[in-house]
Parts: C-alpha cells; sequence; structure tokens
C-alpha cells in the first residue's frame, strides 16, 4: 500500500504537528490514547488510530501507526509508517504499510479487494492529515497576527 500528497504547511511546521504525543489534533478521542477517525472509502469506515512511535532524523520525519478495529478491540487493520519530508516551502506526506487479508470483512474475499481498500482508506487519511497540519497552521498564524481595533469617527 502507498499513498501521497503534498502540504501547503512547511515541513518545520508539519514536523512539529506529526511529533505532538498521539495526535490529539486528528479525530476524537478514544480507548488508551487512541484518536477514532472515520476514514472514506466504499465502504467508509471508522478506526482507532494509534501512533506508536514518532521520530525526526535530519530531513524526515517518520510517524509508525496502527489502524485498529473499533468493533473488535485491538485488532490490528492496517499498519503504516506515515513519512513527512521537505519538498519545496511545503511538505510531502508518504504513507506505507501493510493490511489485514481480510480487510474487506470477507475471509473468503479477494485478497486484491482487501488492498484496493486500504488504498482507500489511506488516501483519506493521508488527506485528513494534510487538511488538519494546514488547518492547524492557519489557526496559529491567526492568533498570532496582531488585532487592530476600528475607531468609529
Amino acid at each position: 500500500m502507498h499513498a501521497e500528497t503534498i502540504s501547503f504547511s512547511s515541513y518545520a511546521d508539519a514536523r512539529e504537528i506529526a511529533l505532538t504525543p498521539g495526535w490529539p489534533w486528528l479525530g476524537e478521542a478514544g480507548l488508551q490514547g487512541s484518536r477514532e477517525v472515520n476514514l472514506g472509502g466504499v465502504p467508509p469506515r471508522r478506526v482507532r488510530l494509534r501512533v506508536s512511535e514518532a521520530k525526526a532524523h535530519g530531513h524526515s520525519t517518520v510517524c509508525s501507526i496502527e489502524l485498529l478495529d473499533v468493533d473488535q478491540l485491538f485488532t490490528s487493520r492496517i499498519q503504516i509508517d506515515f513519512t513527512l519530508q521537505p519538498n519545496g516551502s511545503g511538505t510531502r506526506l508518504t504513507v506505507s504499510g501493510l493490511f489485514a487479508r481480510d480487510l474487506a470483512g470477507d475471509p473468503k474475499s479477494d485478497p486484491e479487494l482487501s488492498g484496493h481498500l486500504a488504498n482507500e482508506y489511506l488516501r483519506s487519511l493521508i488527506e485528513k492529515v494534510a487538511e488538519e497540519i494546514e488547518g492547524i497552521k492557519g489557526r496559529s498564524e491567526a492568533a498570532r497576527r496582531p488585532r487592530v481595533g476600528t475607531r468609529r469617527k
């Protein structure tokens, strides 16, 4: 599985956000420090996301992430490395990893169907992360701007 996109946030900003323990900026609070996230796909799926490790290495940051089944406690469905790298004035976000063969729901189904579904979920996840990183950066810049009052004459 593989997906990638470009975020318009600088690498320094994206790295700082990605290194935040547990990614509290994504989805909703879940069990044991996880985050619950709705992923697009056919069918859409709610997953429990757990960041097990996040490290910056020179010009790249790698976050090891597990996507768990919400309905079956502690059942790992997808394991990924989420990588951030500088790309001009933005950041390249890349996801690659492994998925459960029965991700599509039926153990007898074609593993290719699960692979297709896993790629849909990863594309959805990477887009959500890029949007959140850009949104967080936008909100923090707005908060730093001085407010100018208006006077009535």
